[in-house]
């Protein structure tokens, strides 16, 4: 009976233990996953700035050109 009690009482403290254990990783886990969605969101910021930075560029481009044209037309007459 006492070695009964032994083996129950290893399987409960080995129990007792990996749900320590356990709930550190998950813990962990959690964190590592609000990291990287913060990650994620600062990304897709930096590329919608990028992509807005481009579109921005190419907009002046055009002005650019639009304006040259109408010098050079004015040049003409």
């Amino acid at each position: 009976m006492a070695s009964n009690n032994s083996v129950l009482n290893i399987v409960i403290r080995a129990r007792d233990l990996a749900r320590g254990a356990l709930t550190k990783v998950t813990a962990r886990l959690r964190t590592m996953g609000k990291a990287s969605q913060q990650t994620e969101n600062r990304f897709a910021s930096l590329g919608r700035s990028i992509r807005n930075l481009v579109l921005t560029s190419v907009g002046f481009y055009a002005i650019k050109k639009a304006m040259q044209g109408v010098l050079n037309t004015g040049d003409q007459i």
